[in-house]
């Protein structure tokens, strides 16, 4: 799976980002894209938690040029204290391949290593999780990744794709979001 997470974040990187020039790349773009289980745009995110302030912002040297900054005014030692939350749309099936891939940067930290988890998990109460994964984020946008193979059926509309932010007190900058389902591992 390191292969395949390490070919989507270069395709990502590469088509995305930069202006797409030659029909192949174009006709690669559009494939990939219709792995997408999830609405990309920033503006699809649901940012949660008491501890938290959050806007958008405009940053050109992110894919699509728009962010939100995420103020987080208090550690926990709950991670979800405060959240970015996107919607998964589409159904997975046991064995499906899912890579959720983000853009982030830090901005501003307490002086501790600017971290967040990375949660793919059901929508609903009690919210279990189908894998999470801590990052420690760099101070320039990158994009981090989680990816698992499914063990089981989820219908559409039940699982989301979570940012969790309370770690520290810090700012970081999300940017768009892709849950891919790359389907049935071969």
């Amino acid at each position: 799976m390191k292969t395949l997470r390490l070919a989507v974040t270069a395709f990502l990187s590469a088509s995305l980002v930069v202006p797409v020039v030659m029909a192949p790349a174009a006709m690669a773009q559009e494939d990939i894209l219709k792995k997408a289980i999830n609405n990309p745009a920033v503006s699809a995110y649901g940012i949660y938690g008491s501890k938290q302030t959050n806007s958008a912002i405009k940053d050109e040297t992110v894919q699509g040029g728009e962010a939100r900054r995420v103020v987080v005014t208090e550690a926990s030692a709950q991670p979800w204290d405060a959240t970015a939350q996107t919607a998964i749309k589409g159904r997975i099936k046991q064995g499906d391949q899912i890579v959720a891939v983000v853009w982030l940067k830090s901005v501003e930290t307490d002086g501790s290593a600017p971290k967040v988890t990375l949660r793919l998990q059901e929508s609903g109460a009690p919210y279990t999780g189908l894998i999470q994964k801590d990052h420690v984020i760099k101070g320039e946008w990158e994009m981090y990744t989680v990816e698992i193979i499914a063990t089981k059926d989820y219908p559409k509309d039940t699982t989301a794709f979570a940012v969790q932010l309370a770690h520290s007190k810090q700012t970081v900058d999300i940017g768009p979001s892709f849950v891919l389902n790359m389907g049935p591992k071969q």
